[in-house]
């Protein structure tokens, strides 16, 4: 592995065991202290006579955690077997893969009771898709466990493509299977909204999820507890992607034809709206009106505020321009009708003659 920090035009090469491979994309984490890189490897360990014939052969699968500094002396490595971290496992629970948290945390995600993995000569190791999981969430640099998660997700949940609420309270696959920590593996499906695939976030520690309807012409935010759909807002023009800050609550949407909508989070009667409003970029200056704030929490604070309104008409102006034109039962009907019409008034007009 070959790393270069621009920086300081410094470069070295993190050096392998022999016969090692990837078993997932390694990750690069980043701490207040250290850079670390983390990978999942599986090393194949030969036992060789004399002669130099391979007598047998065995597969170990390791974390291996290398600090990467600046300066071209290698940091300190270390390799790492599941059952070091926690003997809450069974002999036969090798890792998966590395998902990086906030905070330089990770959540070491490994499968259970695993007869190894599939070699393919293309590919590399692949992984078994249908397995069940466990988890733990590891301080990266005290190599310290911070929770175990014996039952994670469903045996069918991928990996790729897992997002993690800011304080890893609630994760959500790529079929949108929420999962919470900490409820002894309890999980449910989020139906009340079609995202578009890949484009869900989680926001206020999980407790929201929010995404691109499948139509692409509004933003959906939907309550995780209950998969209760409490708030959209209308896009002008179409949604391509979607983001959540570090903030966990101001939301950034990328629209088609080049436009960019930044909206901030405001649903619980909890939230501190005043509090929330004062910190905004836009309502910091020091020759700022005082009294916008206080119009801003109003229209927050009223039952159909200008933005919904807004919304509300926009979208009905589009469904009508979107509306199906009319059947031919219809047409038939109002010819029909015509015709009657013109019937009635010839023979008014012969009686009175």
């Amino acid at each position: 592995m070959f790393i270069v920090h621009p920086e300081t035009s410094s470069n070295y090469t993190i050096d392998f065991p022999y016969c090692t491979e990837f078993v997932s994309a390694p990750k690069l984490i980043n701490t207040e202290e250290d850079n670390y890189f983390v990978a999942v490897v599986q090393i194949c360990r030969r036992n060789i006579d004399p002669s130099g014939k391979e007598l047998s052969r065995r597969n170990e699968v390791r974390l291996l955690v290398q600090s990467v500094t600046p300066s071209n002396e290698n940091g300190e490595k270390k390799i790492l077997r599941l059952q070091n971290l926690t003997s809450d496992v069974g002999d036969d629970d090798q890792f998966l893969d590395v998902v990086p948290v906030q905070g330089g945390n990770v959540l070491l995600v490994y499968g259970q009771d695993m007869d190894g993995y599939e070699f393919v000569t293309d590919v590399g190791i692949v992984p078994p898709k249908v397995l069940r999981k466990g988890a733990i969430l590891v301080n990266i640099e005290k190599m310290e466990p911070l929770q175990h998660l014996p039952q994670f997700l469903e045996s069918t949940s991928q990996i790729k493509g897992l997002i993690i609420s800011s304080r890893s309270t609630y994760i959500l696959d790529s079929d949108l299977k929420v999962f919470k920590s900490g409820s002894g593996g309890s999980q449910h499906q989020i139906r009340a909204s079609n995202f578009v695939p890949g484009c869900a976030r989680l926001a206020l520690d999980g407790r929201y999820v929010i995404g691109i309807s499948d139509t692409r012409r509004k933003i959906d935010v939907v309550r995780t507890t209950d998969d209760k759909t409490l708030g959209s807002v209308f896009v002008h023009g179409k949604a391509v992607c979607l983001e959540v800050a570090d903030d966990d609550r101001t939301v950034v949407v990328g629209c088609e034809d080049g436009r960019v909508m930044i909206m901030s989070l405001i649903l619980e009667f909890a939230d501190p709206l005043r509090e929330h409003i004062e910190k905004l970029q836009s309502r910091c200056d020091d020759d700022f009106d005082g009294s916008l704030i206080v119009s801003d929490v109003r229209r927050l604070s009223m039952s159909t505020p200008d933005q919904h309104r807004l919304s509300a008409r926009l979208r009905k102006s589009a469904q009508e321009d979107e509306r199906r034109p009319p059947s031919y039962t219809t047409l038939q009907r109002a010819v029909t009708v015509s015709r009657m019409s013109n019937r009635e008034r010839t023979a008014s007009s012969c009686a009175q003659q």
